[in-house]
């Protein structure tokens, strides 16, 4: 089921994600392991930090430029383009092309989670950090989001034949997603209920690190559970839809 020719292309179609987004997001993490030193026997300022900005606001928003570019070089613009029609002239089937981009697609998120993951992990362990399980699971979580919300751009870029549909579903999808968490966030600081109801038209509302802690799993099993579960049907109506369409060949 490998291609590597198809795993080739993929990476020159979104080399901006390994030499723009991915170095870029693991630069920020360092230096602020590096140049932040307060610390107590619990607490690591500069890991509060890190939790923060990587889950809730640059990290977040970064990956998403990616979710919105990324599956769109993958799937679309090779059929808007007209180049798709090569690799099916060869002896790969849409259902391998299919596996292949999704798996890779897969990848680069898992890969954006994990570097990071391990580069906060070692500083914890160096510095005998007892939460390094609590930062586990906060990473779970969070490539578990990172996964709803790809598989559903992804969902776009396998639906649509023209790159602007599949770019501006994903763009206004992602928008009113961070938009409607944002939102939902005042709501909750200025205790204005009206406004409770958006944190069912946002993904974002079902990840919140500062909740997930090895001691309470049931206060969002539920939530990774159902993060899990949009992931799966979202890919599976992508292999659907793409196997199935028809191409402008």
């Amino acid at each position: 089921m490998f291609n590597y020719q198809l795993w080739k292309d993929s990476f020159k179609s979104t080399w901006s994600f390994w030499l723009i987004i991915l170095p870029f997001v693991t630069l920020i993490n360092l230096l602020i392991l590096l140049l932040i030193k307060v610390e107590d026997q619990k607490n690591l300022l500069s890991v509060n930090i890190i939790k923060n900005l990587f889950f809730t606001s640059f990290g977040i928003i970064i990956i998403c430029i990616f979710f919105i570019i990324g599956p769109n070089a993958l799937m679309t613009k090779p059929i808007d383009l007209g180049y798709l029609s090569y690799t099916l002239s060869t002896r790969l089937s849409r259902l391998q092309i299919f596996v292949n981009k999704m798996i890779y697609f897969i990848f680069t998120i898992t890969s954006y989670v994990l570097v990071n993951f391990l580069l906060v992990g070692l500083f914890m362990i160096i510095k005998n950090q007892p939460s390094l399980k609590d930062w586990a699971l906060q990473c779970l979580g969070y490539w578990l989001l990172l996964m709803a919300v790809g598989a559903i751009c992804f969902m776009f870029s396998s639906i649509f034949n023209r790159s602007t549909y599949t770019i501006f579903f994903s763009a206004l999808i992602i928008v009113l997603f961070y938009t409607a968490n944002v939102t939902v966030g005042l709501a909750e600081l200025t205790e204005t209920k009206e406004l409770a109801f958006l944190k069912y038209l946002t993904l974002f509302t079902l990840f919140n690190h500062n909740k997930i802690e090895t001691d309470n799993v049931m206060k969002f099993i539920y939530q990774f559970i159902t993060l899990g579960i949009i992931s799966v049907i979202c890919y599976f109506i992508s292999a659907v839809k793409f196997i199935h369409k028809d191409l402008p060949l």
